[in-house]
């Protein structure tokens, strides 16, 4: 969006930055001009919307703190099947660290004889469909096979295109 104002153009930008901690923060920032004698008008300072980033925060703060909190492990993942969030609940139920599971693909979760489901669960997250209480088996890091009780719903980016799937 950009404004013109008094003769000036003020652009004003919206988006997200990822830290290199991985925490996501919400910036509405503008760019405005710089009174100041010989300074031309292209010089321009970034300032922040504090107030509605400490809003944003608040509650990724708040919804983050829901899932670490959580028994039930809630991992995501990216069309491709590969895990790109774990949680606390994930670690407990499979025995893998974050580090250990994301980034790889969905199926070290599944044993051999069930590999053959992710297709087709990555196909109904593509067109949009959730699948509710998908009944399968599990396997942990030691080798253990679970039973478990999926809910998988597709994950959307901000222009609202399927990029993946949440599921608990």
């Amino acid at each position: 969006m950009v404004e013109v104002l008094a003769s000036r153009i003020v652009q004003r930008i919206r988006g997200l930055v990822v830290q290199i901690d991985r925490h996501i923060r919400r910036i509405r920032a503008g760019t405005h001009p710089i009174p100041r004698q010989g300074a031309d008008d292209r010089d321009a300072a970034l300032q922040p919307d504090i107030v509605e980033s400490g809003r944003i925060e608040a509650k990724l703060t708040w919804i983050a703190s829901l899932i670490e909190s959580s028994d039930n492990a809630m991992i995501s993942i990216n069309l491709e099947g590969i895990i790109t969030s774990w949680d606390k609940g994930a670690q407990r139920i499979y025995g893998f660290t974050a580090d250990e599971a994301i980034g790889k693909p969905m199926a070290t979760l599944v044993p051999g004889n069930h590999a053959n489901e992710i297709p087709t669960i990555l196909t109904k997250i593509a067109h949009g469909k959730r699948v509710d209480h998908y009944e399968t088996k599990g396997i942990t890091k030691a080798g253990h096979l679970l039973e478990v009780s999926l809910f998988l719903s597709p994950v959307r980016d901000s222009s609202g295109a399927i990029i993946g799937a949440f599921f608990a």
